[in-house]
């Protein structure tokens, strides 16, 4: 039987030859990349949608195995996007600073690689594309909660702007700080519009702890970061965007809620590397959503 420290050590040595095998094969495809947007600049071609959904839906079909068919997309969604980027730069317009559901909405669909460009409002992100100076917008439409958003769907209504995607995102917040330790709190950063989705939780646990309302759940981040003492309340991006730690997970009043987002575009065309592109182009009255509740504007959380 073979030492186990030893077996530990070989395993370890396999391994590290594969990641450099896999590197080595991530820059060919990026290499191939660059070709093709040559090719397809000279050919004055867009570029195809299809590739993303093809390679998805392929994974969804090969033989299980350790990883998830979920993990196994995520990170070819990921290798996808930076090829893209090489070949052919995307940005994406979306409502709210860093750390924001739109900013969020825009990592799902379109990966880190697409150069996420914040707007102010709804309108902002119609205006961006309008302008040229994205090739989509992300915006949001319905709130499981609280139902269709009307400052998105008159918007909608005014522009030449067509509806070619949409994607669904979760609402999930986290109190974070800088220990991922309750203890720690001796203030808290919200946005409002964050706070009330979170209120008994926060009345229960913190009681006497000030809350302090923020214009947006990125700037609570950042006071959270800059300070030992306070935490916020933001969702998993400000993780990654911050640097901070999740003290208690899920506090959402209503756990199960989601947000709904549109892409906007100059046409019916699905942006290239969007993960849920619609496959036909149907009227404008059966592409949003029709419901009696109505939510007069989205929040740039």
């Amino acid at each position: 039987m073979p030492d186990p420290k030893n077996e530990y050590e070989r395993l370890r040595r396999e391994r590290a030859g594969l990641d450099e095998q896999i590197l080595a094969l991530v820059h060919r495809r990026a290499e191939m990349s660059k070709k093709i947007g040559a090719f397809r600049h000279r050919l004055k071609e867009t570029a195809a949608s299809e590739s993303l959904r093809e390679i998805l839906g392929a994974l969804a079909q090969s033989p299980a195995g350790p990883m998830s068919v979920e993990a196994s997309q995520a990170v070819f969604r990921e290798i996808v996007s930076a090829c893209q980027h090489i070949e052919e730069q995307l940005r994406v317009a979306f409502v709210g600073p860093e750390g924001s559901d739109g900013h969020q909405a825009s990592r799902k669909a379109f990966g880190h690689s697409a150069v996420a460009v914040a707007a102010d409002s709804v309108a902002a992100v119609f205006d961006e594309v309008e302008r040229g100076r994205a090739a989509v917008g992300i915006v949001p439409v319905e709130l499981s909660t609280e139902g269709v958003i009307s400052t998105t769907l008159d918007r909608l209504v005014e522009s030449a702007l067509k509806i070619n995607g949409e994607v669904e995102l979760p609402i999930a917040h986290h109190l974070m700080n800088r220990t991922g330790n309750p203890k720690d709190v001796e203030k808290i950063y919200a946005h409002a519009t964050v706070l009330a989705r979170c209120r008994r939780y926060i009345e229960k646990h913190f009681p006497n702890t000030p809350v302090i309302d923020v214009r947006s759940t990125a700037q609570a981040a950042k006071f959270a970061a800059d300070d030992h003492g306070a935490a916020c309340i933001a969702t998993d991006l400000a993780l990654e965007l911050y640097g901070l730690e999740i003290a208690q997970s899920s506090l959402d009043d209503e756990p199960d809620s989601k947000i709904r987002f549109l892409f906007v575009g100059p046409t019916d065309s699905p942006p290239p590397g969007a993960i849920k592109p619609r496959s036909s182009s149907p009227s404008r009255t059966t592409r949003v959503p029709c419901t009696s509740r109505s939510s007069p504007s989205p929040t740039a959380r």
